[in-house]
């Protein structure tokens, strides 16, 4: 038994790696033929282009994977049934759901390692991606300036009014990085120039209690009057106002929430529970481990379709099995949109497709005939 799983198991990664690779390419092609015109406006050179696109692989090897598997799946059987190969084996006493144990186990395998590829090499990659992203919008002439980068805020402190540049926020630890504060007066008066500002609920100043402020480090001071001398002031706590007189606070930084393909499964996790006003973090966060099942129930829907059919109908399970591929992915991203809309709760959107084709997959991998 041990050589045939050997047999099994080597046939499988021979067929997995090779269609992996395929779908790869493939979607890497596309990706450079979308953004070319990108590519030719901005003035990225060839070495940042040339990482946006190796950034890029991990994604799609994440989207292949449910893929590839299913495919893997049909081939590996497939080619067992031209051989008569299945024949033999049910011949030897050994039935067709065991031998298919090994395959089932292999799903397994590779849904666990999809979930820690996703939320470590995945979301790393779309982070610095998109920093190439965002300066490639920036720079091309035909696209407009990114919401993401460097929103201007009006905010008043101690009367004056200023306007507040914020480039990078960290909703994880509350953290702004590369600030700048300006006056409004005219002439300039000054300008700080700050390294992080560091978002707290409440704080105190003077035995006084403020809710909500800042804690501010790294400041620098340029004036007007001395001809931009910057001056190094030590760190502070404020407090800052909109014009409307409310705090400015972190939900002042929406615009900055990151995208969630650039966070893992446990910062949106962490975030959500910080932000439960943003139902969008809930269902993304969801998404993330409900997608990793899907190699596993791809892989019994491969086993049902291939065992099932005779093997003149060979390339029936091919078909079928990539019809199987475009519902599930056209199911579990209507879920997920339906969880955008509060129709469904976060946690039925993107699981109530998997629920629905784990028992399509489970009855036809009780169907076959041993």
């Amino acid at each position: 038994m041990y050589l045939l799983n050997f047999y099994i198991i080597k046939n499988f990664i021979q067929k997995f790696f090779f269609i992996l690779l395929g779908f790869t390419l493939l979607f890497l092609i596309v990706d450079i033929i979308g953004n070319i015109d990108k590519f030719i406006e901005s003035s990225l050179g060839q070495k940042e282009i040339f990482q946006y696109s190796i950034l890029s692989i991990p994604s799609f090897i994440s989207i292949s994977l449910p893929m590839t598997t299913l495919l893997s799946c049909i081939f590996t059987i497939g080619q067992l049934q031209k051989n008569h190969e299945l024949t033999a084996i049910k011949a030897s006493g050994i039935s067709l759901k065991r031998v298919s144990s090994i395959l089932i186990f292999i799903g397994l395998i590779v849904s666990i390692s999809s979930f820690i590829f996703d939320n470590t090499i995945v979301s790393n990659s779309m982070k610095d991606r998109e920093a190439i992203n965002k300066k490639m919008s920036l720079e091309s002439s035909s696209s407009t300036k990114s919401k993401k980068s460097k929103p201007e805020h009006i905010v008043f402190q101690n009367n004056n009014k200023n306007i507040l540049h914020i480039e990078n926020y960290n909703f994880l630890n509350n953290t702004a990085t590369d600030i700048t504060i300006q006056t409004l007066k005219y002439p300039l008066e000054y300008q700080l120039k700050i390294d992080t500002m560091i978002f707290i609920e409440n704080i105190q100043i003077d035995s006084k209690k403020i809710n909500p402020g800042w804690i501010r480090k790294g400041i620098t001071l340029r004036k007007n009057n001395e001809d931009m001398v910057p001056l190094i002031i030590a760190n502070d706590t404020i407090s800052l106002y909109n014009e409307d007189d409310s705090y400015f606070t972190e939900n002042d930084l929406n615009s900055l929430l990151p995208d969630s393909k650039e966070l893992n499964y446990w910062e949106l996790k962490q975030l959500s529970s910080k932000r439960p006003e943003e139902i969008k973090l809930k269902v993304d966060y969801h998404f993330k481990l409900a997608f990793s099942f899907t190699s596993i129930i791809m892989i019994l829907f491969g086993i049902g379709l291939s065992i099932k059919k005779p093997r003149t109908n060979y390339t029936t399970g091919i078909g079928l099995g990539i019809i199987v591929i475009f519902l599930y992915y056209l199911g579990i991203k209507f879920g997920q949109s339906l969880g955008y809309s509060r129709t469904f709760s976060p946690f039925m959107s993107v699981w109530i497709i998997n629920f629905i084709f784990l028992s399509i997959g489970i009855w036809l991998f009780s169907k076959i005939r041993t």
